[in-house]
């Protein structure tokens, strides 16, 4: 199910499982801690203070909102160029999604879109979930999934992404329990956030429950599971059935005020790799995760096509054939997102 209503999964092509096009991520927001900060935390962002919102990304308000519809739709031009033809576009409640101007800027990069639905991490909900039951926000969700977005066309195609935090709060349980039981009535694929941090730990534990809910195993797709590297970690992840998705390609930022970090590309590329080589292709998904301006080319990120541009260069230098990068691009996220 796209923006502009059903397609065959076969005809996706190259898709990003996890982007965002229009979003406001300020839910993150902490306090300046230095007087500098306090002088320009509320600027815009500009090659002046460029460095300062690299080493504390999440101080700076204009860093965390995605609202400019004409460089988002000129920034995925090149994604589009490259070959690239889909975009899964998980901006949900908490982060201010405004799925008619996403489907508009995707329209005119010539791209296929996909959205998702339910509710973000547990500081960002807004009041209603505490107050509702289980069933009453699967019947919200499902009322969605069926009817469209706000009295609009737009169906979503996936569910999530759904928000966890470290540790997983009380109501992201009982949201994560709703959405697993709106996959089983709809089988879309159930995309699941686990913490970015570099020090995150939760994820074998997330994907644990959605399975024990009843959620097939190869519709779970738990995101970021390329911010803390560990063999092991990974392992326990893949080993359960479920999907794990390396979609932060490009953060490479710190996160002074708590004192983390986004582990580098190469890191990245090197947990990849050994999972490749030790037969986890068939549960492996790629994307970037764009939701700050820092990370456009306009503001000296790598913006969309960062994938196609750098990341599988890299990997096909390092023995990873064509057909395995489709595999990862193409038949993955297809398979994935057929319903």
């Amino acid at each position: 199910m796209t923006g502009a209503g059903p397609m065959n999964a076969d005809d996706l092509g190259i898709t990003l499982t996890h982007e965002h096009l229009v979003a406001d991520t300020s839910c993150w927001r902490l306090p300046p801690r230095t007087e500098r900060q306090r002088r320009i935390a509320d600027q815009p962002i500009s090659m002046e203070i460029l460095s300062d919102v690299r080493r504390d990304a999440t101080i700076f308000l204009d860093n965390m909102v995605l609202d400019d519809a004409p460089l988002v739709i000129s920034e995925l031009a090149e994604f589009a160029e490259l070959g690239g033809r889909t975009v899964v576009e998980l901006t949900v409640g908490g982060l201010q999604p405004n799925q008619r101007k996403a489907r508009e800027i995707a329209k005119a990069a010539g791209l296929n879109i996909i959205f998702g639905c339910g509710y973000y991490i547990e500081r960002s909900h807004p009041r209603n979930v505490k107050e509702e039951t289980v069933d009453s926000l699967a019947k919200g969700l499902m009322d969605t999934m069926e009817q469209g977005v706000e009295g609009t066309d737009i169906r979503p195609g996936v569910i999530g992404e759904i928000g966890t935090s470290q540790p997983v709060g009380k109501d992201e349980w009982k949201v994560l329990r709703a959405a697993s039981l709106v996959q089983q009535q709809t089988g879309r694929a159930l995309f699941i956030h686990v913490h970015p941090a570099y020090d995150g730990r939760t994820a074998p534990e997330v994907a644990r429950f959605a399975v024990q809910e009843g959620v097939r195993p190869d519709k779970v797709n738990i995101c970021h599971m390329d911010s803390y590297l560990d063999l092991d970690y990974q392992r326990r992840v893949l080993d359960q059935g479920v999907w794990a998705s390396f979609d932060c390609f490009g953060w490479e930022v710190h996160f002074d005020s708590t004192n983390t970090y986004r582990v580098s590309d190469c890191e990245r590329e090197r947990v990849l790799l050994e999972l490749l080589r030790q037969g986890y292709g068939k549960q492996l998904l790629m994307s970037q995760d764009v939701a700050h301006k820092t990370q456009m080319l306009a503001f000296g990120g790598y913006g969309y096509a960062h994938v196609l541009r750098h990341i599988v260069p890299t990997l096909m230098r390092n023995g990873i054939s064509k057909d395995v990068v489709d595999e990862l691009l193409v038949r993955n996220p297809a398979r994935l997102l057929a319903a």
